[in-house]
């Protein structure tokens, strides 16, 4: 009746942030027992998820494999010895099998056991090699799962040779542990491939990677799980071969020597080796690491040194689930000497906290217990020492494998918007300071994510929070080939940059490697908001007229494109009739609508002198090309330095050095705008600050100063330019103005030094930007130049784009 009433007077959902926030899991129990509702909410798969994430599983012992045997030594707990009462590790609930069941690996508190192989046995095909029978079992609930064969298709390679042995490895897969990944690595003679398959249980199905034989490969050992790759230990000293489980890929990883024990540290992907050291007469553990994916010659970086207790000999015997094993003897006792007791230790790799578990009786150098998996001679271990100890933990989750769960009921609705209309929700979360607070309330549940990912709602986070600028993107070869430049600390989206940069680095998406066709094929054109314009080289048709480039539209950072579609043949119509050839081709990618959900493209052919000027604008909104067209005249001679502006695109006219041509992308016509040419060496026009109006920044040799004037765009004809601000720069640095765009003016600073006033090779150039709106100078990043007249082509590089699609593409 107390619960039902709990129940009755709050919320189901201020009831669940009550017993999450339990801090002894007996009491979880007892409210679990107490009525059926209270049940109902403990036992579900998104409580159980949240209450596995604060509470970890507990420590309940080792696991002793000898023989066709296992024995388990609890820890010195209640609940460890509970456990030993209530298991069953002797898996005699599993089925009869004619072979018999072996165990090979133990993680998170299931089992994997596979039928004993020999060679003698013979498949139903006749061939000596076979794959044995593979379940995973819980022995404390007595439950089972049998893992599906290997198909027929992956295994034929394997098949037709004679298999000696199989690795057998269990592994977690998901965040919250509720599915895992069977290792299976059959042992084939030397000169063999090594072949791999790992069975998802999520997916339910096998997967098979293959690396061509090696001298590296001809004999592996003990293999083990790390932040979901698996390594096997190589016969040739301090080399591991790993294995990504997600994208079945293959490489090597070095290490300082065999002599160590391997496991996953406590930082994600990376790799730890844990070193016994003596250091006067004081036993200590020594932990390195290193990057899993890092370069082949990245260092191992010492993490930490820690004591041990003293008065024991000291022996690391492997790491699993979190912990890394010790074993320890009292005294000067010998490893080998029969009937000595072994102290069982365990390191908890999160606290670094040394904790006693149990302990055992050695039986002496002479005893051989068998071994489940191969152990390399040269190891340093006695055989009693490298037993397969393997960690077991308590499994809470329900072992499933076979059918899919149902699907989970709809969450229920929110207490934030059960209380507070939707409205007042919308401007709560408008509100936060920092975006990843804004992502950690879209995935708490769906009907906030309904709220945060809906047009309106990002519109206005968009024009509260700009997207970063993240770094320089550099032309190389007329924009075949381009290098990002990050932002550098202490620029504060120096942290993003960094991590875009590795993104680029791996996956050479900065040179488009994800575009079709061949290396080369395409050509950079435009970057703005993260996207990115690419044009193919034009070519000369056989009648002598040209055929317009085929033309991308792509983010580099998230490896999509969509194609632009080709200028319909009555707009290209007029510039094919000329029977001229074309130089060459201006493009250029601009934003359209407020949302900035939609692009716009722009294309200009560069035809001869006394040719009518003709723009071609894509809309990916409405996905039509539309054509606007200028009479030639003298100041149309020659166009350059194409920019856009405020829905403006415009092009300097070199005949007239005080005018711009602008088109209106949107009403499609020209008109010309003049403005003031003033004796300064370095000037930059684009959007100012102010919608609707063009900014021109003029820098002199005089003074460190940024001189901003402006003027209406769609003012009139006798409109003067207006002084808006002076801006002083840092002192002590040569300047330049590069660029403005994306909001920011892109200037280029030389340290002075040494009376030279001219920049000469090998002087580090510092990058700087000033923000048009706040008008903050901010460092972004250096570079060195490559000669004297290197004029290298940068793009301000800018994220997040909007999502890259447009109807019928």
């Amino acid at each position: 009746m107390a619960c039902s009433l709990l129940l009755t007077i709050l919320p189901e959902e201020l009831v669940v942030e009550i017993l999450i926030r339990l801090t002894d899991l007996a009491d979880l129990a007892r409210a679990a027992s107490a009525c059926k509702p209270l049940r109902r909410l403990i036992t579900s798969r998104a409580f159980l998820a949240r209450l596995h994430a604060l509470h970890a599983k507990p420590l309940l012992g080792l696991l002793l494999l000898e023989r066709d045997r296992c024995g388990f030594l609890p820890a010195a707990t209640a609940v460890a010895a509970a456990v030993a009462r209530a298991s069953d590790f002797a898996f005699s609930f599993l089925p009869d099998h004619a072979a018999g069941w072996r165990l090979r690996d133990v993680r998170h508190g299931l089992a994997l056991l596979s039928s004993s192989s020999s060679s003698s046995y013979l498949s139903p095909l006749g061939d000596r090699g076979f794959f044995p029978d593979v379940v995973v079992c819980d022995p404390m609930r007595r439950r089972h799962v049998r893992v599906p064969p290997i198909p027929d298709d992956l295994t034929a390679g394997v098949r037709r040779i004679a298999v000696e042995h199989f690795d057998y490895l269990l592994a977690p897969a998901g965040r919250d542990g509720s599915s895992f990944r069977v290792v299976c690595r059959p042992k084939l003679p030397k000169q063999c491939d090594v072949t791999v398959f790992v069975f998802s249980s999520g997916a339910a199905f096998w997967r098979a990677a293959v690396l061509d034989a090696c001298a590296a490969t001809e004999k592996l050992f003990l293999p083990q799980s790390v932040h979901g790759y698996v390594y096997w230990r190589t016969h040739s000293s301090g080399t591991l071969l790993m294995l990504d489980t997600r994208d079945m890929d293959f490489f090597f990883v070095n290490i300082q020597t065999n002599k160590c024990v391997i496991g996953e540290a406590e930082e994600v992907g990376r790799l730890a080796v844990f070193n016994t050291i003596v250091d006067v007469g004081v036993h200590k553990v020594e932990i390195l690491s290193k990057a899993i994916r890092g370069g082949a010659d990245e260092p191992w970086r010492h993490d930490r040194t820690i004591p041990l207790l003293p008065g024991y000999k000291w022996r690391t015997a492997r790491m699993a689930e979190g912990y890394l094993l010790l074993h320890g003897i009292v005294g000067n006792n010998s490893w080998s000497t029969p009937g000595i007791q072994l102290q069982h230790f365990t390191l908890d790799l999160k606290t670094l906290k040394l904790e006693s578990l149990c302990d055992s009786i050695s039986r002496g150098r002479h005893h051989h217990p068998q071994f489940d998996f191969p152990v390399s001679k040269n190891a340093g271990h006695s055989p009693l020492l490298a037993f397969p100890f393997l960690l077991c933990r308590r499994r809470r989750e329900t072992l499933r494998m076979a059918s899919p769960p149902p699907p989970p009921p709809p969450p229920p609705r929110p207490l934030l918007l059960t209380v507070l209309p939707q409205e007042l929700v919308v401007e709560i979360l408008i509100r936060l300071d920092d975006l990843a607070d804004l992502a950690r309330a879209a995935s708490a549940c769906r009907a906030l994510r309904r709220l945060i990912t809906s047009r309106a709602f990002l519109r206005r986070v968009h024009a509260l929070h700009p997207r970063p600028l993240l770094g320089l993107l550099h032309l190389e070869h007329h924009g075949s080939r381009c290098r990002f430049l990050p932002a550098e600390p202490p620029h504060p989206s120096a942290a993003t940059a960094a991590a875009v940069a590795r993104a680029f680095d791996s996956d050479s998406d900065s040179s488009f490697s994800f575009l079709p066709g061949r290396p080369g094929d395409w050509r950079l054109r435009d970057v703005r908001h993260g996207l990115a314009v690419l044009s193919t080289r034009h070519a000369v048709t056989d009648d002598g007229c040209f055929s317009f480039p085929d033309v991308v539209v792509c983010n580099p950072l998230r490896r999509r494109y969509a194609r632009i579609p080709p200028i319909s043949d009555d707009l290209a119509a007029p510039i094919r009739s000329l029977g001229v050839g074309v130089e060459d081709f201006d493009y250029l990618v601009a934003p359209a609508g407020r949302e900035g959900l939609s692009f716009r493209v722009i294309c200009r052919p560069q035809l001869p002198m006394g040719c009518d000027v003709t723009v071609f604008v894509f809309s990916s909104s409405a996905v039509i090309w539309r054509a606007a067209t200028l009479h030639a005249c003298a100041a149309t001679a020659q166009l350059v330095s194409p920019q856009y502006a405020h829905g403006y695109a415009y092009w300097r006219l070199i005949r007239s050095a005080t005018r711009l041509l602008l088109l209106d992308t949107r009403d499609m016509d020209f008109f010309f705008v003049d403005f003031e040419q003033r004796s300064v060496p370095w000037q930059a026009i684009g959007e100012a600050g102010e919608v609707g109006r063009l900014a021109m920044f003029n820098i002199a040799h005089a003074n460190h100063t940024v001189e901003l004037l402006s003027r209406a765009i769609r003012g009139s004809a006798d409109e003067h330019w207006r002084h808006d601000k002076t801006i002083p720069l840092l002192p002590g640095y040569k300047w330049r103005i590069l660029k403005l765009a994306e909001g920011y003016l892109l200037l280029q600073g030389r340290i002075l030094g040494d009376g030279a006033s001219q920049f000469t090779p090998g002087d580090q150039l510092q990058y700087f930007t000033l923000d048009i709106n706040t008008f903050k100078l901010e460092r972004l990043c250096a570079s060195t130049p490559q000669g004297i007249s290197y004029h290298p082509q940068f793009e301000l590089y800018r994220c997040f784009p909007p999502p890259l699609s447009f109807s019928s593409i």
